[in-house]
């Protein structure tokens, strides 16, 4: 259990601050302070709601969010990329 943690703790240390530094160089630099902003409520709403909603859903049909799961990562897979070159 405390290895799981480590591991969830060690990649949010890496996806939070690489959000933020995408959403810093996806807008001009007069709106990179709004931008943070956004994603810092953004993730914040998701952390409360995330576990919540989850509980929720478990309790009313207990396979429900594996097929939800399953389904955004398979959408997620799906996904085409983009190669912007600048």
């Amino acid at each position: 259990m405390i290895l799981s943690y480590l591991i969830i703790g060690f990649g949010a240390g890496w996806v939070f601050p690489g959000i933020n530094a995408y959403a810093a160089n996806a807008v001009s630099a007069n709106e990179q302070g709004r931008a943070a902003g956004t994603v810092s409520s953004a993730m914040g709403i998701g952390a409360m709601l995330g576990p919540l909603l989850g509980g929720a859903i478990y309790q009313q049909a207990g396979y429900l969010p594996y097929i939800i799961a399953a389904c955004g990562f398979i959408c997620a897979a799906l996904t085409p990329r983009s190669s912007a070159k600048n």
